[in-house]
């Protein structure tokens, strides 16, 4: 099966040792007959990474440095559908290939063979593409790593955790604490340098690395006419965007609520509540808490609308989630409130002013416990973060963003 996206301490240590035992097993049975080989510079590399819209965001930086890296290479990603968008839109890509990697998608497996038959199948098809390298972003997706191994692919880099190192030929130090855009480049960092040079390598690309999401020229008059439609274009436009994919991660509709009526009488914004088809229910339960004018736009525009949209906002608000992702990498200050989740590894990537953390602070937090059952009224970390903290988180990224609230 798949990465086990909770932290060490959360998993039952007699499952992780008998799966560290039998890795360990077979990468030294199987080792002999895989290749070893690298051609100098690679011809055909192959990105893996198994995550959602956030974390395909913060590989970006990551794909432009390897394109200007290797400019004649053959650069294809393997990911799961429910974030291929943002890889076909990607300049740097030549090739997408999706795979519903078990334990990252909807459903369970059908049996506990399963997601083995699936690597077995999957590993004969990428053998005959002759990829040269493998790069495995997601530092504890042995179920990746292993499949490059079977594929035969003969060079594959990726962090050293137990249950990865067995099947790298170079396997890197995890550094713990890093953001994971500076984890994604710091594989990358690898093939452009050695010892202390990789470091300022890093560091330099760091400097101008951001969140890549192109956005077509139909998407963007898809937003005029909705703008239009709506008659917003004479106001100010902040969104606020609930939803997620966390239960943990949510954040009241009443406080939402306190939020949008502050925004709209100190700055004469509109605000419009988005998210997808499926949180309909959890948006208008927020548009119902407001006072002042509230557009629901739950359902009314894909993703690449939703980024088009977002590029038309004075701020974006929300808790942790790909969409908040996608507006930072609109370009457009933003406002996060982070719980269960990782506010370092995962916060918004750029300026601090602009890109705006929100906690309560407490002592448990983060515990990447997302789906966990509710406790009473909800999750204390989220509970606990009031509307004038947000609000104030507002006006910082406002003031951060170098101009007052401008209408769209």
């Amino acid at each position: 099966m798949a990465a086990d996206p909770s932290p060490p301490e959360c998993r039952p240590a007699w499952r992780s040792q008998l799966r560290l035992l039998a890795l360990r097993t077979y990468a030294t049975c199987a080792r002999p007959f895989t290749p070893s080989s690298l051609p100098r510079p690679p011809r055909k590399v192959l990105i893996l990474r198994p995550d959602h819209i956030g974390d395909a965001l913060f590989t970006t930086p990551a794909l432009s440095a390897l394109r200007r890296l290797l400019p004649q290479a053959e650069i294809t990603c393997l990911v799961g559908p429910w974030a291929a968008d943002v890889y076909e839109r990607n300049p740097n890509v030549d090739r997408v290939r999706r795979l519903a990697f078990p334990g990252f998608g909807p459903g369970g497996k059908r049996s506990p063979l399963e997601p083995y038959s699936l690597l077995r199948r999957e590993a004969a098809l990428l053998a005959n593409d002759g990829y040269d390298l493998a790069l495995n972003l997601r530092y504890d997706f042995w179920w990746g790593v292993v499949l490059a191994f079977v594929a035969g692919i003969p060079s594959r880099l990726g962090y050293a955790v137990p249950e990865c190192a067995p099947f790298l030929t170079e396997p890197l130090a995890y550094s713990a604490g890093r953001h994971e855009v500076a984890q994604n480049l710091a594989l990358v960092a690898a093939l452009a340098a050695r010892g202390a040079a990789r470091e300022e390598w890093l560091a330099r690309e760091l400097t101008d690395a951001r969140l890549e999401y192109p956005v077509g020229e139909h998407e963007r008059a898809v937003v005029a006419a909705l703008c239009h439609e709506l008659g917003a274009r004479a106001a100010p436009l902040v969104a606020i965007h609930p939803g997620t994919r966390g239960r943990a991660k949510l954040w009241t509709a009443e406080g939402w609520g306190a939020v949008a009526d502050s925004l709209a009488e100190r700055h004469g914004v509109e605000v419009l509540v988005t998210g997808s088809a499926a949180e309909e229910p959890l948006c208008r339960a927020v548009a119902s808490r407001t006072r002042s004018q509230t557009v629901v736009l739950a359902g009314r525009t894909t993703l690449g609308e939703l980024v088009g949209l977002f590029a038309r906002c004075s701020l974006v608000l929300g808790v942790d989630s790909g969409p908040l992702h996608l507006a930072v990498a609109a370009g457009v200050p933003t406002v996060h409130l982070y719980g269960p989740s990782d506010h370092v590894a995962f916060a918004p990537f750029g300026d601090p002013n602009r890109q705006v953390t929100v906690r309560a602070g407490r002592d448990c937090s983060p515990c990447h416990q997302l789906d966990r059952p509710p406790e009473g009224d909800g999750y204390p970390c989220m509970q606990e973060i009031t509307p004038a903290l947000v609000l104030a988180a507002a006006e910082r990224a406002l003031a951060g963003a170098g101009r007052p609230v401008t209408r769209s």
